[in-house]
């Protein structure tokens, strides 16, 4: 037995013992084991539960979420996630009428035309009920050669979406991407222009990259299979260019996919 005044030391040395109710008796022992320093274990922690930080900041009506992953091998370099819901997005672009029995509506091709600026429009496409748009930037933060602050570095930018009444998709780590062109099978963007890394902080570097996204014209290059589901959920009427309903179940037009970016952050926003 041990009273109050004993400090822990104390108390681990002493003899412990377990007497079970068949009569067997166990004695246990403790032991001591090196972590390191507090940093060490402090990295290891943020390497195997990445932090979030959510609703820290509002671009473009969407929440931002942050997380905090790992520090690099140098000293200062800590890379995070910061993921933003997206309300819409912007499709200029050649559009092509589709025809469908006595039904006809505009569909984007994500042509450029080069050159050829027939059915050429820039239209807005606001994300539907029921479905949740992010966009999401790795990004490393790393201090400038005189470290009087920081600098933001994004290394990917990734295009996904959830059914917001599917279980299946909000308490699993799958993914849906949009039949877009510009998007891999991984939701990974590929940006047409490179990203900038000239802001100074974390937030500021998220909005001026959205805005780039906004921007950068589409192409078709990594739509292939996807055509006939891109025609299904963009649809605008064909005298108005007004938006129309995805035509279908909305989820039969979403490829799912698991992507270890994703999951290594533990993006589930």
């Amino acid at each position: 037995m041990s009273n109050n005044n004993n400090i822990y030391s104390e108390i681990i040395n002493q003899p412990h013992y377990i007497v079970y109710g068949d009569g067997r008796a166990v004695e246990m022992e403790h032991r001591v084991r090196n972590l390191g320093n507090i940093e060490d274990i402090a990295r290891r922690v943020t390497e195997s539960h990445p932090q979030t930080m959510h609703n820290i900041a509002e671009i473009g009506g969407g929440s931002v979420s942050v997380t905090v992953r790992r520090r690099e091998g140098q000293a200062h370099r800590i890379q995070y996630a910061t993921t933003t819901q997206l309300k819409k997005l912007k499709f200029s672009t050649r559009f092509e009428v589709i025809e469908v029995g006595d039904d006809k509506w505009l569909s984007p091709t994500f042509n450029s035309g080069r050159g050829d600026t027939s059915n050429h429009f820039s239209l807005e496409w606001v994300v539907p009920d029921g479905l949740k748009l992010f966009i999401t930037f790795r990004v490393c933060e790393y201090l400038q050669e005189d470290d009087t602050h920081s600098a933001y570095e994004i290394i990917n930018c990734f295009l996904h979406c959830k059914l917001a009444g599917n279980p299946a998709d909000i308490e699993s780590p799958m993914w849906r991407i949009l039949p877009t062109g510009n998007v891999y099978d991984n939701s990974k963007v590929c940006f047409g222009e490179a990203f900038d890394n000239n802001q100074r902080t974390l937030i500021e570097t998220t909005r001026s990259n959205i805005d780039l996204f906004y921007s950068t014209p589409w192409n078709a290059d990594l739509l292939e299979n996807r055509r006939e589901q891109a025609i299904n959920v963009f649809r605008f009427n064909i005298d108005t260019n007004k938006q129309l309903a995805p035509l279908g179940d909305l989820k039969d037009n979403l490829m799912t996919f698991v992507n270890n970016d994703l999951a290594l952050y533990n993006i589930n926003p």
